[in-house]
């Protein structure tokens, strides 16, 4: 059996060849259009109410697969403690290894025109952590009195 095997390809080698660089040659051919697809496959049915609010997620703020959004919706982030602890957490994550930049209430910005310069500045709203809450409460008013930051906030 195996001695008849080896005689075949022997005898026919150039055939043999020229099949194997056809089929080489035809892969080759079929590889250049490979892509790989980073969709995530979509296991809940389109009706679904999470699958839902993940489209209008994504058609919101996009879709990049290096950005983490993490959301609050609590009016209690306006007493000072309450603010402090945010600030902190902002200020953690910023430093976890890996992390280029995080932004949030507590790292808002926004721009001051600099007549001497003839630019505008890039400047954070809050400089460091309020001590008193009246203190807090006026930068609050500030944030909300910057015509984008306020149209945002909404």
């Amino acid at each position: 059996m195996w001695t008849y095997l080896a005689r075949l390809i022997l005898r026919r080698r150039y055939w043999n060849l020229a099949i194997i660089t056809l089929l080489s040659l035809f892969m080759g051919y079929h590889a250049v259009r490979v892509s790989m697809s980073y969709e995530m496959v979509q296991m809940l049915p389109p009706s679904d109410s999470t699958s839902v609010a993940y489209r209008e997620f994504k058609q919101m703020f996009g879709e990049d697969g290096s950005v983490l959004f993490i959301g609050i919706q609590d009016t209690n982030v306006y007493k000072l403690d309450e603010f402090n602890a945010w600030y902190g957490l902002t200020e953690k994550i910023g430093t976890i290894n890996g992390v280029e930049g995080v932004v949030s209430f507590s790292k808002l910005y926004y721009l001051s025109k600099n007549d001497s310069t003839k630019k505008f500045d890039f400047l954070p709203v809050f400089q460091g952590r309020p001590d008193t809450q009246e203190e807090l409460d006026s930068l609050i008013e500030k944030v909300y009195s910057l015509p984008l930051l306020a149209m945002i906030l909404q």
